[in-house]
């Protein structure tokens, strides 16, 4: 996979031993950082054909991120959180 600055990137399935460089990764994120699009595209590669979420019913930013993103997102709200799920397929609107 190409990274949007040309580097390359590798992805690999996450291991137990990677928790520590995962949590220290996203410590280092910008709140408005989104990698959704990135993640679909990966799953695509990999025969992944849907996501399924769940978002914190207040974090309304997060839900946006899924909306905007162009996916046709069904919800279920349950007990103050979002089920949200989706396919990755890449619509016209995606």
């Amino acid at each position: 996979m190409v990274a949007s600055d040309g580097g390359v990137v590798h992805l690999r399935p996450i291991l137990p031993s990677d928790a520590d460089a995962i949590v220290e990764f996203h410590s280092r994120l910008s709140e408005r950082t989104r990698l959704l699009e990135h993640l679909a595209a990966a799953g695509r590669e990999r025969g992944v054909r849907r996501f399924e979420a769940e978002v914190l019913a207040g974090n309304a930013q997060m839900v946006r991120v899924f909306r905007n993103a162009g996916f046709q997102v069904s919800r279920e709200f349950a007990e103050g959180v979002l089920h949200l799920e989706f396919d990755i397929d890449p619509g016209p609107t995606a």
